[in-house]
């Protein structure tokens, strides 16, 4: 495992690797420190934006519901292995990946962010509390 100062995503309070582009996201700071990936102001924001982007975008609008459809959505194939990322995330919080899950759920979404951050940083370094009040901001 990776010291954290080492970790990409602690380093821009971006615990979910989410590529800079659009929209422009609540909570970006002023300078940006990577060419790829956003910079938050804090990490809450960066906990908020994933959340965001997997119910808001991936489950209200575009409408999916399978972990791998949301997993594959997020971090593609030609980048990752797909098959395993939504298995160790899965795993992580007990669910069938077979079956359709609802991220209006907030147990559930709190649980999703957590694990999907978990598999993007290696680790989960963020308290519970952190990570609640980035998706209370929703």
């Amino acid at each position: 495992m990776k010291p954290i100062s080492e970790i990409l995503g602690w380093k821009l309070n971006n615990p979910g690797n989410v590529e800079l582009g659009t929209p422009k996201w609540i909570g970006l700071a002023s300078v940006q420190k990577h060419h790829r990936f956003c910079t938050f102001v804090s990490p809450e924001y960066g906990f908020r934006v994933v959340g965001y982007i997997f119910r808001n975008t991936y489950q209200n609008k575009y409408k999916l519901l399978k972990p791998y459809d949301l997993i594959e959505r997020y971090a593609p194939g030609n980048e990752n292995d797909v098959p395993a990322y939504v298995k160790h995330v899965c795993g992580l919080i007990k669910i069938d990946p077979r079956n359709s899950i609802d991220l209006s759920n907030t147990v559930l979404l709190f649980d999703w962010v957590k694990a999907i951050t978990t598999h993007e940083l290696g680790w989960q370094p963020y308290s519970d509390d952190l990570i609640r009040r980035g998706l209370e901001m929703l």
